[in-house]
């Protein structure tokens, strides 16, 4: 991994590539009632785990999707799509039945669930758990002299928040976007010890100012902007991002550096919590 450094208003133009790169990579997870409306979501990421392809989550996104009783379901993107967002109706692209009794591995701690992938799961790519873990452990070791008021690592998360989910009553459709957010790592515990009482975190402050380039029509951006943005905005629009991975732009490559807890609305700023990729997989292999 070579790290690279750029101003903070740079990071915005740099992750469109890594976007439509790793848009195979990430899923939604949702919940469909008997009404095919959409009971709970979650973002899941396709990982290949000694071997194994599963799909890697938030563990609590897993619980929620079980105490709905509905059909849980994979949907993932049917086609790359140019610009920054990734826009699909409920009825697009490729969706699967998902098996949540297929549970490899779970946190309560770490707040991680891994299950295993759907049978026939086609077009996905799926990422190395071992080489991204290898990358979150050097990153962990010298994110903190890099990054500054000036100067950022680029890092950003990529899933299917709440605010970007759209209902149109009339029209019986639901519209379903993977949205990209820049982030900034401002603290990064220490791997788990023996004498650790709480599971480490990644703490991140996401740059949710506004909707950057999203390749929608018919006023969806505007949409998005209101639920995030408005009057009515609460903390649970930042909902949805549990389970998406946090990613770190590299010269060499784009690497899972944790996968997302929870998020929202504290202090006036939008935050999230993620546990360390790293820490997850010591926790799998101890």
């Amino acid at each position: 991994m070579v790290d690279q450094l750029i101003e903070p208003s740079a990071v915005p133009q740099l992750l469109v590539d890594p976007v439509k790169r790793l848009g195979r990579s990430v899923a939604c997870i949702a919940a469909i009632g008997t009404d095919g409306r959409t009971e709970a979501r979650g973002t899941g990421v396709f990982v290949e785990l000694d071997g194994r392809q599963v799909v890697v989550t938030a563990r609590h996104v897993v619980e929620g999707l079980r105490s709905t009783g509905g059909q849980t379901y994979l949907m993932l993107l049917d086609e790359e799509m140019p610009g920054y967002a990734r826009v699909r109706t409920l009825t697009e692209g490729q969706r699967c039945e998902l098996d949540l009794s297929h549970q490899i591995w779970a946190s309560p701690d770490l707040d991680v669930a891994i299950l295993e992938a759907p049978v026939g799961l086609s077009g996905a790519r799926w990422l190395d758990a071992g080489v991204h873990s290898k990358t979150a452990t050097k990153v962990r070791n010298l994110w903190r002299p890099l990054c500054s008021d000036l100067t950022s690592l680029p890092f950003f998360v990529l899933g299917y928040p709440n605010f970007a989910h759209l209902s149109f009553e009339a029209l019986r459709t639901e519209v379903l976007t993977a949205f990209p957010l820049v982030a900034y790592v401002v603290e990064w515990d220490d791997p788990w010890e023996p004498t650790t009482t709480r599971a480490p975190q990644i703490h991140v402050e996401v740059d949710a100012r506004k909707p950057r380039r999203p390749s929608v029509v018919g006023g969806i951006e505007k949409l998005m902007a209101e639920q995030l943005f408005g009057e009515t905005a609460t903390r649970e629009a930042l909902g949805g991002y549990s389970g998406s991975p946090l990613i770190l732009v590299a010269q060499d490559g784009d690497f899972m550096i944790g996968i997302l807890q929870q998020g929202g609305h504290i202090f006036d700023a939008p935050r999230a919590i993620a546990s360390a990729w790293d820490d997850v997989m010591a926790q799998i292999h101890q």
